[in-house]
């Protein structure tokens, strides 16, 4: 093997890995497969689910083309983006198994953002709040990031209830932070520090 192959097989010996799949009580959180894309589409097609999404697709080609990115993430090395699909470990009346996406995305040196979205059937009964968890915890636990944040539309009072109660904190509002759809979007920035983490543990 050649030096340069002899650093670049060390340095990915050291950089931090995200063992997949990851397990809440009623969930699994794994990586998308090829199989995946028609039940992806029953809830990023669903105008209820990406109301306050910046880049949600709009169509069917929209959608494919956001597939094919995310299963191009997968190959990175090193990967800075998990774009996750989120699994029922249990059968649910009238719901598909695949009951959403989830992402942690390494944003920044010592920082990661996280953020998710759910099939309307599922909403208000927890799952957002296992997923959240999930996610925070494997940023601080897996990768040992100094801080998590997520960016939410200041309308999102439910996402907002959510990433409050696995306990980020509100840090600002940004002011026509994104436009999406025509609009310009108010946004506010959540963020937890990981001695806030570290303590709570």
């Amino acid at each position: 093997m050649s030096r340069k192959g002899v650093v670049l097989r060390k340095r990915a010996a050291r950089e931090p890995r995200l063992a997949l799949p990851l397990h809440t009580q009623r969930l699994v959180l794994r990586d998308f497969r090829d199989e995946d894309f028609e039940a992806m589409c029953r809830y990023a097609l669903d105008p209820r689910v990406t109301r306050y999404l910046f880049l949600a697709p709009r169509t069917v080609e929209e959608a494919r083309q956001h597939f094919d990115r995310i299963l191009g993430w997968q190959a990175e090395r090193p990967r800075e983006v998990f774009e996750l699909a989120v699994e029922l470990t249990t059968a649910e009346p009238h719901t598909a198994r695949l009951a959403g996406a989830c992402n942690l995305t390494l944003v920044a040196p010592g920082e990661g953002d996280i953020g998710y979205m759910l099939h309307h059937e599922l909403w208000r009964r927890g799952f957002a709040t296992e997923v959240a968890c999930a996610l925070r915890d494997a940023a601080f636990g897996n990768f040992q990031l100094e801080r998590v944040i997520s960016t939410i539309d200041v309308r999102n009072e439910a996402s907002i209830r959510v990433i409050e109660k696995v306990g980020l904190r509100w840090e600002a509002t940004y002011r026509k932070f994104k436009q999406a759809r025509g609009q310009w979007r108010d946004c506010h920035l959540f963020s937890m520090p990981r001695v806030a983490w570290e303590s709570a543990r």
